[in-house]
């Protein structure tokens, strides 16, 4: 009888625990709210705005996975570059190798990346970011100014 109302227990509890949990609904987990964001840059290898650099590559770490988008006519160098760099995504990861011999002494060097990144599951565009550096001790503002003089009269 002992044996019985042991064995009788345990299944009174295995159901019971099995009710409890046959009760929970169903359903397809939703995901979490839209991501809205760009992928954000984290850390830049040359630091953005170093001086007195020529790197062989640079590499731009996000916060998130990324696609990049047609670097070739979305990723501009200012000035223009003798030959094209290779763009190379590593994970969360953007590494551009320098094409050997094309960096100039003493400029700065402004590469601006307009479309080319994109959140890897929503397509948001990081759109507003613009690495510089440069091969000199200082960098330029990329502007300059003059001062129109005329001959006759010699006023501005």
């Amino acid at each position: 009888m002992m044996g019985l109302l042991r064995n009788t227990n345990f299944w009174l509890g295995f159901f019971a625990v099995a009710f409890c949990l046959s009760c929970a609904q169903v359903k397809m987990p939703t995901g979490g709210p839209r991501d809205e964001e760009p992928p954000k840059i984290l850390a830049t290898s040359p630091k953005n705005l170093s001086t007195n650099t020529k790197p062989e590559k640079i590499t731009i770490q996000f916060d998130e996975y990324f696609q990049l988008d047609n670097p070739a006519q979305n990723i501009t160098f200012s000035p223009p570059l003798d030959k094209t760099p290779e763009f190379i995504p590593k994970g969360k990861s953007l590494v551009i190798k320098m094409p050997k011999d094309t960096l100039e002494e003493n400029t700065t060097y402004a590469v601006n990346f307009g479309a080319a990144i994109k959140d890897n599951n929503e397509g948001n565009i990081q759109d507003s970011f613009t690495y510089v550096f440069s091969t000199g001790p200082y960098i330029d503002s990329l502007f300059f100014a003059v001062k129109v003089i005329q001959a006759e009269t010699g006023e501005p």
